[in-house]
């Protein structure tokens, strides 16, 4: 069986767990999409985020030990 689901992976892979469902391929995207451009050995954050939007990225962003770049 197919299905597409629209929210929180962490929640809905939580909830499959519990269920029992096996999954073969999920896909994500991360919380802090469109709110960032790569660079070669950094990311630059938008000025324009609030401050908990700018937390939440740098803690995500730390968690996956990437550099944010404020320069």
């Amino acid at each position: 069986m197919n299905r597409i689901e629209i929210g929180d992976c962490r929640t809905i892979m939580r909830r499959w767990a519990d269920e029992g469902v096996q999954v073969q391929a999920c896909v994500t995207s991360p919380p802090y999409f469109g709110l960032r451009s790569y660079m070669p050995d950094a990311v630059r954050l938008r000025d324009d985020l609030s401050e908990e939007e700018r937390k939440a990225i740098e803690e995500e962003l730390a968690r996956l030990g990437v550099k944010p770049n404020f320069g």
